[in-house]
């Protein structure tokens, strides 16, 4: 690792070291070409951007062929100044000659690949065919522009196609990378957001630096304004470069140059400086036509607000390229208040119209099964499914299925939705949760529909047609009567098991509230329970949930652990919601699991967001506690 560490260092320390002596020496040189004059500032400039572009590649982590070409591209502007100046002191030296012109093609070279590098590695692209034609580009007009430099018939032909290729070659590398810009999504879209504007930025500046330089030129300045202008936009230009490039493919994905609004704030200004630079050209071209310095400036700045405006105008776009969410967001607060509760319909209408397919269906993942429809499979064209959303583990928890490949690229586009689709995604998994919640009261109603049909109610019917067939055999008037007011209420009672058992609760819990439904439920047994029950009305639903876990509760402890007494106490008085407990001095042991009733009201009770716990008492015993949630 130190091993490593000091190889780290060394790719810094050593071509810094080296170039800074060779610029060093080169500025003792005397400049001797007067038709391009390089100043000492520019130089150092130059060098400065140069060894910086070497540090930033220094410390950069991975993807060895974008660092290894930032690396030779600081290398190369580093010693940019030191060939020009040699170049410069030797003019009648054909050697020097060519070192000095050799030092414009490697940088320029590598401003266009890195990059394309950069949007390769940011989006994942396997094939190299950008990167291919830079090279071949930069070859053949390599090539043309050395031909061109002979002494030779149709010298001047090549030297004119050398031109046009390099003018036309800078405009590989932005359509390399913003290709890459319109196939993902998300934290990778806006990495390769980050590598287009490396790629657009220095061919912004240059080009507004050369009419900078030629506009000067026209006030007089002289030929020593446009050259350092020019070379003052390299170094800048090429150091841009370096630094987007490694953050759009190395940076964290919390790096400030990654984050939204420094990528609109960067394209905002590179808006900008298009406005500026029409503004130039325009003051340019004017002053050509002999028309008077001053009024070549006036021309330039109306242009110049002219084509502001238009940037003005088209700051929505950048907001759109960046972040194609903003869209969504924008659309959905924009329904405000009445896309409460119906979250997922605005959705996916909102979702319809930007993917621009009315087949468009959205599902949501909730409790591990998938919510809504799926699209039916058939048909001439097979439904793809987007990811737009992912929870915490990083699993898909909203899908998109669409059929048109159009759709599927905008869609694509977004990435991760989740903050937006966050109040779907819990509306879809708040109704799941409630239909769990009434199959699980479905399931114990019917579940206790059974019990009562084979067991208790047969049980009461039986007893009732033993009292009456007892009462024909007595004498006594006020035996009969005692018996008959006996099977009248068994009867009453059996009405009341069978309502209960078809799901409808008693008439007393409806009309008297949770107090009188249990006394008449517990009117048996009065001698073996104490109640404890608030002196008020409850919410209807808390009151229904309560009752059916005291009745399940009294009852296994009446038929499952011996117990003599049984408590019942039912507070409101914690603050939002009702706490239910049920104590028995039975032989304990109880389990919610072993059961179907206890574990069926544990499922209810907990879908509605409360607690449920079944234990031991600490004197022995069982002790059953409902804490359930209900309106302050």
């Amino acid at each position: 690792m130190e091993r490593a560490r000091g190889h780290h260092w060394a790719r810094i320390i050593v071509p810094c070291t080296i170039g800074g002596a060779a610029v060093s020496w080169s500025l003792t040189l005397p400049w001797l070409q007067p038709e391009f004059s390089l100043g000492v500032a520019e130089r150092i400039l130059m060098a400065v951007a140069g060894a910086a572009i070497i540090v930033t590649a220094g410390r950069t982590g991975p993807h060895g062929a974008l660092r290894a070409a930032t690396w030779w591209l600081g290398a190369f502007v580093l010693a940019y100044p030191a060939l020009l100046g040699v170049g410069a002191a030797y003019p009648g030296n054909a050697i020097a000659a060519l070192v000095g012109g050799a030092g414009h093609i490697p940088p320029l070279l590598l401003l266009q690949l890195v990059p394309v590098l950069a949007a390769t590695a940011a989006v994942g692209r396997r094939h190299r065919r950008w990167e291919i034609t830079v090279i071949l580009a930069a070859s053949v007009t390599t090539l043309c522009t050395v031909l061109g430099g002979l002494d030779a018939p149709g010298a001047g032909g090549f030297a004119i196609a050398g031109a046009v290729l390099w003018s036309g070659s800078a405009g590989i590398a932005p359509a390399a990378t913003w290709s890459a810009v319109h196939s993902c999504g998300g934290v990778r879209r806006r990495r390769a957001v980050l590598s287009a504007l490396a790629a657009i930025v220095p061919v912004v500046l240059l080009v507004w630096c050369v009419a900078l330089g030629v506009l000067g030129q026209g006030f007089g300045l002289g030929d020593d304004w446009s050259v350092s202008t020019l070379m003052t936009g390299f170094s800048v230009s090429t150091l841009l470069c370096a630094v987007l490039s490694l953050g759009a493919a190395t940076g964290p994905e919390d790096t400030w140059l990654l984050r939204t609004r420094t990528l609109i704030g960067v394209l905002d200004g590179l808006l900008a400086a298009l406005a500026l630079l029409v503004g130039s050209l325009t003051a340019l071209a004017s002053s050509t036509m002999a028309v008077p310095p001053s009024l070549s400036v006036g021309v330039g700045a109306a242009m110049t607000i002219l084509a502001a405006a238009g940037w003005w105008q088209a700051r929505a776009w950048t907001r759109r390229v960046v972040d194609p969410a903003s869209t969504l967001r924008r659309e959905l607060s924009a329904m405000g208040d009445a896309a409460a509760g119906h979250h997922r319909q605005v959705t996916l209408h909102v979702l319809r119209g930007y993917a621009r397919d009315p087949s468009l269906l959205v599902r949501y993942r909730a409790e591990a099964t998938w919510t809504d429809e799926e699209r039916e499979d058939g048909g001439p064209d097979a439904p793809t499914e987007i990811v737009l959303a992912m929870d915490g583990n990083g699993q898909s928890c909203v899908l998109a299925s669409v059929t048109l490949p159009r759709a599927a690229r905008r869609l694509v586009s977004l990435g991760d939705c989740s903050a937006v689709l966050h109040p779907a995604l819990l509306e879809a998994q708040a109704e799941q949760a409630s239909r769990r919640a009434e199959a699980a009261a479905e399931t114990e109603r019917r579940r206790l529909s059974q019990n009562l049909h084979d067991g208790l109610q047969g049980r009461l019917l039986g007893l009732a047609l033993n009292l009456q067939l007892s009462g024909r055999d007595l004498d006594d008037p006020a035996a009969r009567i005692l018996i008959d007011d006996a099977v009248g209420s068994l009867r009453s009672i059996v009405e009341d098991v069978r309502s209960l058992g078809g799901g409808r609760i008693p008439d007393a819990l409806a009309t008297g509230g949770l107090e009188a439904a249990l006394r008449v439920l517990l009117a048996p047994i009065v001698s073996m329970v104490d109640l404890d029950l608030p002196g008020t009305r409850l919410a209807p639903a808390v009151e229904e949930t309560a009752y059916f876990i005291i009745g399940e509760a009294v009852t296994n402890a009446l038929k499952h652990s011996g117990a003599h007494h049984i408590g019942v106490c039912v507070d409101s008085a914690v603050e939002g919601a009702v706490a239910v407990t049920v104590r028995d001095d039975g032989g304990g042991g109880a389990d919610p699991r072993a059961g179907s009733g206890l574990r069926t009201l544990s499922e209810r009770v907990m879908a509605a967001g409360g607690a449920f716990v079944v234990r031991d008492g600490t004197d022995g015993g069982t002790v059953v506690e409902a804490v359930l949630p209900c309106a302050s």
